[in-house]
C-alpha cells in the first residue's frame, strides 16, 4: 500500500502563549534550501574526552576563490553578453551627444554589433592585465598591470608605424 501526505492538524503556539489547532498541507508546503551550511560535531580530544563528540559546532566552508571560479566557468561556457543592453545603448548615445548633435539614431543592429565588439575587446584587455599581473607575482589585478599594457601596445604601434 502506498502512502500519500494528508492534512495534519497539529497545534501552532502564537507569540501570546494560547495554543490554537490549525491545518498544515503538508503537501503543499515546499522546503526552503539552507542558505548556511549545515554544522557538523567537532571531536574534542583535549579535554579527555577520548574523541567523543562535544557541544561545539564547526561550519564546513568552501575554500576562498571557489565561488568565483565557478562564476568564471559559467560565464566562459555562455555566450550571452554580459553588459547590459539598457545602460550600454544609454552610454552610446550619451557618448553620441557629446560627439554630435544629439538627434542622431542609431540601428539596433548597429547598436548590437558595437555591444558584441566592445564585451570583446574588455574581456581581451582584462586577459592581457591578467597575464602583466601573473607576470608580476600577483593574483590580484591592479591598475599598474593595465597602464603597463596600455604602454606596451603603445609603443608596439609607434614601432610598426615607423617601420
Amino acid at each position: 500500500m502506498v502512502r500519500t501526505v494528508s492534512n495534519v492538524k497539529t497545534s501552532i503556539r502564537s507569540p501570546l502563549g494560547a495554543s490554537t489547532p490549525r491545518t498544515i498541507d503538508k503537501s503543499r508546503s515546499k522546503k526552503r534550501k539552507r542558505l548556511t551550511p549545515t554544522p557538523t560535531k567537532q571531536v574534542d580530544k583535549s579535554n579527555g574526552n577520548n574523541g567523543t563528540a562535544s557541544n561545539t559546532t564547526h561550519i564546513r566552508r568552501k575554500k576562498a576563490g571557489t565561488n568565483a571560479l565557478r562564476e568564471i566557468r559559467f560565464f566562459q561556457k555562455s555566450s550571452n553578453l554580459l553588459i547590459p543592453r539598457l545602460p550600454f545603448s544609454r552610454l552610446v548615445r550619451e557618448i553620441m551627444a557629446q560627439v554630435a548633435t544629439p538627434d542622431y539614431r542609431i540601428q539596433a543592429r548597429a547598436l548590437d554589433a558595437l555591444h558584441e565588439s566592445t564585451e570583446a575587446f574588455v574581456v581581451r584587455y582584462l586577459e592581457e592585465s591578467n597575464l602583466c599581473a601573473i607576470h608580476a607575482k600577483r593574483v590580484t589585478l591592479m591598475p599598474k598591470d593595465m597602464q603597463l599594457l596600455q604602454k606596451l601596445k603603445h609603443s608596439h604601434q609607434s614601432q610598426s608605424i615607423t617601420n
